[in-house]
């Protein structure tokens, strides 16, 4: 068996070596999932929405990343399946299938028209090129 980095992992078609993931602030209208989800992929709301109402749109429930205080590294989390109208908290993990996965890290207020200002860490999928195996 050879030995070869993430990267070249990739070129011999074994895996795809995940994206590294980003920190943003972004300024949203309300904490529904479909909101934030477009905030944290960069894509249109109804796209996102599409998506939930499509069912590929799940949260985390229990303990997500080793790093996480008091979690099980061995442990893995129950998904549950989300609805447009649910609301995002802090510290929720967010599962978008085909699209990837961000985690609201805080809640940093409100604006003056009342919109609120949300800190969010996204990793997006990457997908195999089209001539790997």
């Amino acid at each position: 068996m050879t030995n070869y980095s993430p990267r070249e992992a990739c070129t011999q078609g074994s895996m795809v070596p995940p994206e590294v993931p980003r920190t943003i602030e972004r300024v949203v209208a309300t904490l529904r999932v479909d909101s934030v989800g477009s905030a944290a992929f960069g894509t249109s709301r109804s796209y996102f929405a599409k998506g939930v109402q499509q069912g590929k749109v799940y949260r985390a429930v229990g303990p997500h990343h080793p790093w996480q205080a008091g979690s099980d590294p061995a442990a893995r989390p129950a998904w549950q399946r989300l609805d447009a109208k649910d609301t995002l908290a802090e510290g929720d993990v967010v599962r978008a299938v085909g699209l990837g996965e961000f985690t609201v890290e805080a809640v940093l207020g409100e604006t003056r028209k009342g919109r609120v200002r949300v800190r969010l860490r996204s990793t997006r999928e990457r997908r195999p090129e089209s001539g790997a195996a």
